[in-house]
């Protein structure tokens, strides 16, 4: 995405009549534990899911990155994570359980 703007170069909004939600998903460290929360809300005709992510995250996020879509009663949801959450005051949660990765590079 260019900054400040609302739109990659060569991209469209969505497509006419597809309903979408943006959600994003913000990481934080607090006491020592990775936390998180999840913002969302529609997608507004005309508009880019990055605008809408980066409008959800808020300002102050360093990193934001389109990590998935899938299919959700009525039309898509398109995921996003962002880091960190901007606002320290806002409640989060722990995650837990995070996977452990056995592979090995030889």
């Amino acid at each position: 995405m260019e900054p400040g703007g609302d739109a990659p170069l060569g991209s469209v909004a969505m497509i006419p009549g597809v309903r979408a939600l943006v959600e994003t998903v913000l990481l934080s460290a607090r006491d020592g534990e990775l936390c998180f929360r999840t913002v969302a809300r529609p997608l507004g005709g005309g508009q880019h899911p990055d605008a809408c992510a980066r409008s959800l995250a808020g300002p102050g996020v360093g990193l934001l990155h389109s990590t998935s879509w899938r299919f959700a009663e009525g039309g898509i949801v398109l995921t996003y994570v962002g880091l960190p959450d901007p606002d320290e005051a806002a409640q989060v949660q722990p995650v837990l359980d995070l996977p452990r990765c056995a592979a090995r590079i030889r």
